[in-house]
């Protein structure tokens, strides 16, 4: 028997493709931090529009990535590059 979520939680199927404003609503980013998620992760521009995606995967692995832990410190600004 599969285990199934609270009947107060709606089961989370993400689309595969978000766009901005999707971004913003499912994941709760603002527009500046919507922004970076989008500079930081490769697109999806289909020919003939002009509206681009990012992959709701990719946006979910970028936040754990960007995730710290209690005892971690927040890395302020972008890492220095190798040497």
């Amino acid at each position: 028997m599969k285990p199934t979520a609270p009947a107060s939680e709606p089961p989370r199927t993400l689309p595969v493709l978000l766009d901005r404003k999707g971004v913003s609503r499912i994941f709760g980013l603002t527009r500046v931090d919507v922004d970076r998620v989008f500079r930081a992760l490769r697109v999806v521009s289909l020919d003939d529009s002009r509206k681009v995606y990012v992959r709701s995967a990719d946006v979910e692995r970028y936040i754990e990535e960007s995730t710290t832990r209690p005892d971690q410190v927040r890395p302020i600004g972008r890492p220095a590059p190798a040497v």
